[in-house]
């Protein structure tokens, strides 16, 4: 049952509704991180499809792409000579 403010009249109800919604803003966050790592990947596909200029099958060399573990999450680097 629901208040006049909108909570939940009994407190464990309501508790697993605020703890529903971070879990929800949680996963919000990762599904855009998701977007934009698939969007990046496209444009460094798109990218390497150069015509004829240099090896064929050595896009990056891999000196230049890091990974590794930032926060809850992880990291991607890379070095672009301009």
């Amino acid at each position: 049952m629901v208040g006049a403010d909108g909570r939940y009249l009994r407190g464990d109800a309501e508790a697993l509704y605020q703890r529903s919604r971070v879990y929800d803003r949680r996963a919000n966050r990762w599904l855009v991180g998701a977007q934009l790592s698939l969007i990046a990947t496209t444009a460094l596909f798109i990218i390497d499809l150069h015509p004829g200029d240099g090896p064929e099958n050595i896009p990056f060399p891999a000196n230049q792409i890091q990974v590794g573990p930032v926060g809850d999450g992880v990291g991607l680097g890379m070095r672009v000579a301009f």
